[in-house]
């Protein structure tokens, strides 16, 4: 067999011109796709840069970022990467075992958030490794939702609460108002920030005559105004008395920061009255109180088909959305075709979701249904 001869010196330059002047920063971008947020390591080598070497490592196990094969001793690299909302772990190395610092120079190392600023972690007196676990938690967009109330005369039977879809309390009035408010307004510019989902505005009332006071008649025989009484919001009503005396029925406004109606109600609505609201995208979405005249949808307790019966002349765009405000379906319907559509939901999770139309003019209807 013929043998062919290689130079020893020829071998060694095959492997020595390996990483000599500049450092390997390896990146498995499994998911390309996804969101990401920057984050940025500052390393600041000791005497032997040689020896360190680090990796950023995904829940599963899968090393999305790494380096090693430095040269330079007692300087600094900077590595920027841009890593899918998620959870990781760093790890840092030195093959040494005597760490970065500080029995053979001052070295370190931070990894930083860019997005807040935050340290997700820092260090440098460790022995052969180091690791520190840190999350990227996606930005939550929010919508700033403001409240307008007119009191009937009596406050002190009012309060309010908003809460999201899984029944829990995001924002509320924390009992009822002062008497001295009694026929004024109050203007509260911002109650809460919702990020995007659906919610239930409710008001109540502690003597179940919603915003409205006493009837009386002119013998001062008084009744309270009871649910399925029709006193529409801002009429003249009377108190308890043997005389009559004129007050206001009150009412309350639900808006965006840019003006937008989100809810509206007051009058006579016995113990309590709730309005379902979504937020899409960090904005809040205009809807309309009397949404019977236009929309009716059926059964709300549903396992595979949904009916919705539209009696308005709009064009309009139907979305089924989880508690999350995120879109599970999409119909356009042709109304001109037939004022019923069915839809089937068969495919989507159980539980609580939201049916919103949106028509040609911008109104935005939402209703509640349960998927079983």
């Amino acid at each position: 067999m013929k043998k062919t001869f290689i130079p020893l010196m020829f071998v060694f330059i095959l492997f020595g011109c390996t990483n000599i002047f500049a450092h390997e920063t390896k990146r498995l971008d499994s998911q390309p796709n996804l969101q990401c947020s920057n984050v940025t390591l500052t390393l600041n080598f000791d005497n032997f840069p040689n020896e360190t070497g680090w990796s950023i490592v995904d829940a599963n196990g899968i090393t999305v970022a790494a380096g090693d094969g430095y040269t330079a001793a007692d300087s600094t690299a900077t590595i920027n990467e841009c890593l899918p909302y998620g959870c990781y772990s760093f790890v840092i190395k030195d093959t040494g075992g005597n760490g970065i610092c500080c029995g053979f120079g001052n070295g370190s190392y931070t990894l930083t958030d860019d997005a807040t600023g935050n340290v997700l972690t820092s260090g440098g007196a460790f022995s052969s490794s180091e690791r520190t676990n840190f999350c990227l938690d996606e930005p939550t967009s929010c919508a700033k939702v403001g409240l307008r109330i007119r009191f009937d005369k009596t406050p002190q039977q009012t309060s309010w609460e908003i809460t999201d879809a899984n029944g829990g309390l995001v924002a509320s009035s924390g009992g009822t108002y002062a008497t001295n408010l009694a026929n004024t307004g109050l203007a509260l510019p911002e109650v809460a920030c919702l990020p995007d989902g659906c919610y239930d505005l409710t008001f109540f009332d502690a003597i179940n005559n919603g915003m409205c006071p006493f009837q009386s008649n002119a013998a001062g025989v008084g009744t309270f105004v009871t649910p399925g009484t029709l006193v529409p919001v801002g009429s003249i009503v009377a108190t308890l008395g043997a005389v009559a005396s004129p007050s206001i029925c009150g009412n309350y406004v639900l808006y965006g920061v840019d003006g937008t109606l989100i809810a509206s109600g007051g009058g006579a609505f016995g113990a309590s009255e709730t309005t379902n609201f979504c937020l899409v995208n960090g904005m809040a979405q205009r809807i309309v109180q009397d949404t019977e005249a236009l929309i009716n949808i059926y059964p709300t307790l549903a396992s595979e088909w949904l009916t919705i019966d539209y009696n308005g002349n709009d064009d309009i765009q139907i979305n089924i959305m989880d508690v999350n405000g995120r879109i599970l379906q999409q119909h356009a319907p042709d109304k001109h075709a037939a004022p019923t559509f069915t839809l089937n939901i068969s495919d989507i999770p159980t539980g609580i979701h939201f049916i919103q139309t949106l028509t040609a003019n911008g109104v935005i209807m939402t209703e509640k249904f349960v998927k079983q």
